[in-house]
């Protein structure tokens, strides 16, 4: 019995293909800009950001996005701060609030 299932496992390892597709198109790698590139990063911390909406029947909470949230400080301008948010796979900003500091 164990010449049998070992000639089986044997037929089975023979009987998987190996697929393997080639891309259509090369596409080269692209540096990507994100207007931070002047900015300082002051906190970083993973984060799912929610949106209530209200106009439908039953109220409800709704996800933004999952990313990033940093809070980023110009180095030019005079202690302006900005909270930026970009989703984890397109790289999209899913919130950017622009603060000044009163003191």
């Amino acid at each position: 019995m164990s010449t049998e299932e070992t000639t089986a496992d044997k037929e089975k390892e023979e009987a998987e293909p190996d697929v393997h597709f080639e891309p259509v198109v090369e596409l080269a790698p692209v540096e990507l800009k994100t207007n931070e590139e002047d900015e300082t990063e002051l906190f970083r911390m993973r984060a799912k950001l929610f949106r209530f909406d209200c106009s439908s029947q039953s109220p409800e909470w709704k996800e933004r996005g999952v990313g990033d949230v940093k809070f980023m400080e110009h180095k030019s301008k005079d202690r302006s701060v900005r909270l930026v948010m970009r989703r984890d796979k397109t790289h999209k900003i899913c919130a950017n609030h622009f603060s000044e500091h009163l003191c």
